[in-house]
C-alpha cells in the first residue's frame, strides 16, 4: 500500500518536473516571441497545446507510477530521464488566466497586407505642399457663353505731345519726330524709330499734290501730274507725269471757250492815230506733230496753232 507521504512526494517531484518543463517551454516561447513578434500568436497557441499535452502526459505518468509503487523505504532521487516522444494531441483545455505581459520581442518580417479597414475620421488639413511641375497643356475646352458687357471705362487720354529732343524721355512720353508720332515704351534716351524703345502711333504721311498753273501750253515743255495750262481758249489739267500733246488723252478739259456773244452797238469813231510800224508777215511754217508754228519776217515764231481739231472737224464734215 502507498502511504500518503509517498504519494505526496511523488506528486511533489512530478510537480517540480512539470514546473521545470513548463519553465523551459515558457523560456523557449519568450525567446521565440522576441525573435518573431509577427508569429507570436501562433507560437503561443502552439505552446498552449504543448502544455496541455504535457499536462496530460504527466497525469498519465503519475497515475502509472502510482500504480507500480510498493510499500518500502523512500529511495534516492533518480537521474533526470530523457525527453519522451511527443504524444498525441489532447483535447483543448479551458483558457487559463491571462499572464503578465512579456518582454517586447524583436521586429518580425512584414506580414501580408490585410483587408482594408473601415474609413477613419477625417483628419485636420495639412500644410500646403510644394508646387508640382507644370503638366502638359490639355485640349482646348468648348467656348463659354458670352459674358455681360462690363461697365464703360474712363476715356483714355494721351499725354501732351512734344517734339523729340536729345535727352532722356520717360515711359509713356509722346513725341513727334521726322513727321511721325511715337510713344516711349520705357525710360529711354534713344532716337525714335531705332530699337524697341519706341512704338509708332502715327507714321509720316505722303506729301499731298495740288494743281499748279503753268501758263500757256508749249509742246517743248515737260508737264507733270495736275499741271494746268491754257490751250485753244480753254484750260486743261495733266492726268499724269510726262503728259503728251494738249489737247489729248493725257489731259482733262477744265474750262472750254464760251459761246460767241451778241454783236454790240457800234461805238463812236475815234480820232486818227499815229502811223504804226510796219507789220510782221508770215514767211514760213514750222511743223511739230499736229501743231504748226508761224515764222515771222524778223525770224521770230508766232503763237502755235493746233491743227488736230481742224482736221477732226473737217473729217466730220466730209463724213
Amino acid at each position: 500500500m502507498k502511504t500518503f507521504s509517498q504519494e505526496s512526494a511523488i506528486r511533489q517531484s512530478y510537480t517540480e518536473a512539470l514546473e521545470k518543463a513548463l519553465g523551459r517551454v515558457v523560456a523557449d516561447a519568450r525567446k521565440n516571441v522576441e525573435q518573431q513578434a509577427a508569429e507570436s500568436r501562433a507560437v503561443i497557441a502552439e505552446l498552449k497545446m504543448q502544455i496541455v499535452v504535457l499536462q496530460s502526459e504527466l497525469r498519465q505518468m503519475i497515475a502509472d507510477k502510482l500504480a507500480t509503487i510498493k510499500d518500502g523505504e523512500k529511495g534516492e532521487r533518480g537521474e533526470k530521464g530523457e525527453t519522451g516522444q511527443q504524444g498525441p494531441q489532447g483535447e483543448k483545455g479551458q483558457d487559463g488566466a491571462q499572464g503578465q505581459a512579456g518582454l517586447q520581442g524583436a521586429r518580425g518580417s512584414d506580414g501580408s497586407d490585410g483587408s482594408p479597414g473601415a474609413q477613419g475620421e477625417r483628419g485636420e488639413r495639412g500644410t500646403d505642399g510644394a508646387a508640382g511641375e507644370r503638366g502638359e497643356r490639355g485640349p482646348s475646352g468648348e467656348p463659354g457663353q458670352r459674358g455681360d458687357r462690363g461697365a464703360e471705362g474712363k476715356q483714355g487720354r494721351l499725354p501732351v505731345i512734344k517734339e523729340w529732343t536729345d535727352k532722356v524721355h520717360y515711359d509713356g512720353s509722346v513725341v513727334t519726330y521726322r513727321g511721325a508720332t511715337y510713344q516711349a515704351c520705357g525710360d529711354t534716351a534713344k532716337e525714335p524709330g531705332i530699337g524697341d524703345d519706341w512704338i509708332c502711333l502715327a507714321a509720316r504721311g505722303i506729301d499731298g499734290r495740288t494743281f499748279k498753273v503753268r501758263g500757256t501750253y508749249s509742246p517743248d515743255k515737260l508737264y507733270s501730274h495736275l499741271d494746268i495750262v491754257a490751250c485753244n481758249s480753254g484750260s486743261f489739267a495733266a492726268l499724269k507725269d510726262g503728259a503728251g500733246v494738249c489737247p489729248g488723252p493725257d489731259w482733262q478739259l477744265i474750262a472750254g471757250p464760251g459761246k460767241r456773244g451778241d454783236k454790240g452797238l457800234p461805238g463812236d469813231k475815234g480820232s486818227t492815230g499815229p502811223k504804226g510800224a510796219d507789220g510782221q508777215t508770215i514767211i514760213g511754217w514750222k511743223k511739230k506733230q499736229y501743231v504748226i508754228i508761224p515764222i515771222l519776217t524778223d525770224g521770230s515764231e508766232g503763237p502755235p496753232l493746233s491743227i488736230k481739231d481742224i482736221l477732226q472737224r473737217h473729217s466730220e464734215e466730209v463724213d
